[in-house]
């Protein structure tokens, strides 16, 4: 359902309610001075996330932001986690003046007694930018199958260049037979992208496959080294035992 409260003429109350989906949003507008003040939050389940910004005629840009959520509970099964137990987390938003930080975090552990999913879930993700750039300062993905993580901050504006000398991906995975795909075996590797004048991408990676097994083929172990320039993949040096 919709309701809208205009009766006075520089206040306004906005809500909207989604039964079926236990969501809804409530919005305070208030004008003092020219500035319209936000406040207000949204609700799905038992979460909520609570919302600000303050607006002047100058642009169609809030001066400043902010939109919070602690303590979120995601069932497992609206986001297809078979054997855990709901994801649970946060986000965080702001901007001021034309500059916005962020950050993510999210975990989730294991049904209890489950041998085949022995691992937690856990996400950590924070960054900041402006409207021509972006720098993801913190970057970790844990999973049972892979893990990922970025060990120097990535700057980048939005036509696709670096902003830093260099940043470095380690990426871990474990692929089981519970992963659903042809093959099994240990992946560790690193890419280390550097600016590039020519190539939007120019990242060189170094990877080796430990007990690689499909229906067709076994290999004790796969190295693997090479460069990404977009939209080539060069390998300049590969060996198997």
């Amino acid at each position: 359902g919709l309701k809208f409260d205009y009766t006075r003429t520089n206040a306004f109350r906005l809500q909207v309610t989604i039964p079926e989906h236990q969501a809804s949003t409530a919005l305070q507008l208030q004008l003092t001075n020219r500035v319209w003040t936000v406040n207000g939050g949204l609700a799905w389940q038992t979460n909520r996330a609570a919302l600000h910004a303050d607006i002047s005629g100058g642009g169609w840009l809030p001066e400043t932001m902010s939109a919070t959520a602690t303590n979120l509970v995601v069932p497992a099964e609206t986001i297809g986690l078979k054997g855990y137990q709901a994801l649970t987390g946060g986000f965080g938003v702001t901007w001021t003046n034309g500059q916005y930080h962020f950050t993510v975090n999210g975990d989730a552990l294991p049904t209890v007694n489950n041998p085949l999913v022995p691992d937690r879930i856990q996400v950590d993700i924070a960054g900041q930018g402006n409207l021509g750039a972006l720098a993801i300062e913190r970057l970790t993905i844990t999973t049972p199958s892979l893990r990922a993580h970025l060990s120097d901050p990535l700057a980048i504006d939005f036509a696709g260049r670096m902003l830093v000398p260099e940043a470095k991906l380690q990426v871990n995975a474990d692929f089981t037979k519970e992963s659903g795909l042809p093959f099994t075996g240990q992946l560790d590797g690193i890419v280390t992208a550097h600016p590039d004048l020519n190539s939007a991408i120019n990242a060189g990676f170094d990877v080796h496959v430990d007990q690689f097994a499909s229906q067709a083929l076994k290999i004790d172990r796969i190295n693997l080294s090479g460069a990404l320039l977009w939209p080539e993949l060069l390998v300049t040096n590969g060996s198997f035992s």
